[in-house]
């Protein structure tokens, strides 16, 4: 798979828990390190999106919509997507990321990880 799939659906799940939590040293720590990894023009991206209140990362709908903004993508686009899922597409309304599920999935189950051990150092 791809590695800027990987990290950003890292840091997109990691961001996302940052904001219902208390700050924490060591997920701040994680963040860093992934967005260090990022190249920029997608981390500008990222932010812009974050910064807007959308998704910036999302696989598609089954119905061939984005899953950031909801709109509609080109057929093309589709089975690009379709053709090569690991590679990172970009919606060409909105800007975000489209990914397959799949990491997104492991993304989310590594986060809560991180955040159980967070919470057991707490304790």
């Amino acid at each position: 798979m791809n590695n800027t799939i990987t990290v950003l659906t890292q840091l997109y799940v990691l961001t996302e828990q940052n904001g219902y939590r208390r700050p924490n040293p060591a997920r701040q720590a994680e963040v860093k390190r992934l967005r260090d990894r990022l190249p920029e023009d997608m981390l500008r991206r990222f932010d812009r999106l974050v910064a807007h209140g959308q998704r910036p990362i999302a696989p598609p709908s089954e119905s061939g919509a984005c899953g950031c903004c909801h709109l509609k993508l080109p057929p093309d686009q589709i089975l690009d997507f379709r053709r090569a899922p690991d590679q990172v597409h970009a919606c060409p309304h909105c800007g975000g990321v489209l990914i397959a599920s799949r990491p997104l999935r492991e993304a989310e189950a590594t986060a809560r990880l991180i955040c159980a051990c967070d919470d057991k150092r707490r304790h």
